[in-house]
């Protein structure tokens, strides 16, 4: 009897880590940003995207999780 390969895990494993640091440089990158802004606002007004990258982070990190 063969062994069943450990491949798709191996890809989704390594496609769930890419995910993982593109949102984590795109969240440094719009932290960056906000910080660099001359006025607070901006700052404020690139929460709602932060949020965003940060909830996508965290369900990427579950499923990663779950599998």
């Amino acid at each position: 009897m063969s062994q069943p390969t450990c491949e798709p895990l191996v890809e989704a494993a390594q496609k769930l880590a890419q995910d993982l640091d593109m949102l984590e440089a795109q969240l440094y990158a719009l932290e960056v940003e906000g910080m660099n802004q001359l006025h607070p606002w901006r700052y404020f007004a690139l929460q709602p995207q932060v949020d965003r990258l940060n909830r996508k982070k965290l369900a990427l990190q579950t499923r990663g999780i779950a599998r």
